[in-house]
């Protein structure tokens, strides 16, 4: 059996946003094929490196300042310099690494066996936004360095079927993001009329700059129409967003958030920038709930989901109006909608295509 190190940023059972649910079903499809020791590198008040694995062969490492100034470039060094030790101490037959930034971490001579995840492989500015120069030539740079990066690695996996989010690398590999499928016979509390519903992490720009402009945008116009409808907004944020969009009922974390798809009349996943695919369009979908989504969003599944018929997807304000208003005034067609949606989503987007895709990758480089 194989042994491979395994490099994340989401903590092991986190399954409350788009990139920890990644994150977690990639690790138990790789222990199904796979001896695995994991990384967890992420932020914390204080620079550490754990030097010892637990139980369950996880190690920790803390980042405390990230961009370009000295205190970052020397954390960044010293990450380097512990995985590179930890390379070197054990033996492992493939490194897989998620996100450009930790693929970053791993020395240059390991990247022939590296298999790179970076599920947003091209990052995108949102349409027609005041983006700055700077803010564009950052965006350039650092998809400047995932293609390189992804020339360097052993195989690279690919979230975003579009042909232009495709990796240039010859040894590459469709991996799509799957979702946990809730137990479709559990009591299930009735929606509550006019409710809709943002899931996804706030400390994300594109979720923020996507419920920006769906408050500005969309949400005058519903509320018209529906004096008696609400928008909340399920997911990790920061505290001063609820004061800047105060057009949404903000809830943060929640335990039980079958629970909150399931009071939802309709969910929307305004999202119009940023890369990879969007795990909330599925995750609703597996939930029954019926769901409206940008084109941007819903692209990455268009090769199995049926627009109008699992579905609806929007771009212009006017668009979501309307498509949010047929959705409010036909509960009967919403349900059925909601109900294909399920069906399609949980066949096609269930964890074990994930577990199918490691076998198929790690028989292909040669285990």
């Amino acid at each position: 059996m194989p042994r491979i190190l395994f490099l994340t940023h989401c903590p092991i059972g986190d399954f409350s946003f788009g990139g920890s649910q990644r994150a977690n079903h990639l690790r138990n499809a790789l222990l199904a094929a796979a001896e695995v020791d994991t990384l967890i590198i992420n932020g914390g008040p204080n620079f550490a490196m754990g030097q010892e694995w637990s139980a369950d062969r996880t190690r920790e490492g803390k980042v405390s300042v990230y961009g370009m100034s000295p205190e970052a470039l020397r954390q960044r060094r010293e990450l380097t310099r512990w995985i590179t030790t930890i390379l070197a101490g054990e033996h492992y037959d493939f490194i897989v690494a998620q996100y450009l930034d930790l693929a970053l971490l791993v020395p240059r001579k390991d990247r022939a066996r590296m298999i790179f995840d970076p599920d947003d492989f091209l990052k995108t500015a949102p349409p027609g936004a005041a983006v700055s120069m700077l803010v564009r030539i950052k965006i350039q740079v650092r998809n400047m360095l995932a293609r390189r990066v992804a020339r360097q690695a052993l195989h690279v996996w690919y979230a975003s079927p579009k042909p232009g989010d495709l990796p240039n690398n010859a040894r590459r590999s469709f991996m799509p993001n799957v979702v946990s499928v809730p137990d479709p016979t559990r009591d299930r509390e009735a929606p509550v009329a006019g409710r809709l519903l943002m899931v996804g992490l706030f400390a994300h720009e594109p979720n923020i700059e996507g419920l920006r402009w769906f408050a500005d945008h969309v949400w005058p116009a519903l509320s018209a129409r529906f004096p008696f409808a609400e928008l909340h907004v399920i997911g990790r944020h920061g505290p001063d967003l609820p004061e800047q969009i105060r057009a949404a009922h903000f809830h943060g974390f929640v335990k039980d958030l079958a629970a909150e798809y399931d009071r939802a009349a309709v969910v929307v996943a305004p999202i119009r920038s940023g890369g990879g695919t969007q795990i909330k369009v599925i995750d609703a979908l597996v939930h029954a709930r019926p769901l409206v989504s940008s084109t941007f969003a819903y692209s990455g599944f268009a090769a199995d989901l049926k627009l109008n018929d699992h579905m609806l997807a929007a771009d212009s304000a006017a668009q979501w109006i309307d498509a949010c208003t047929s959705l409010l005034n036909d509960s009967d067609a919403t349900e059925g909608m909601a109900r294909r949606g399920a069906e399609k989503a949980a066949a096609t987007y269930g964890p074990e295509r994930m577990v199918t895709e490691v076998r198929s990758t790690l028989a292909s480089v040669g285990h």
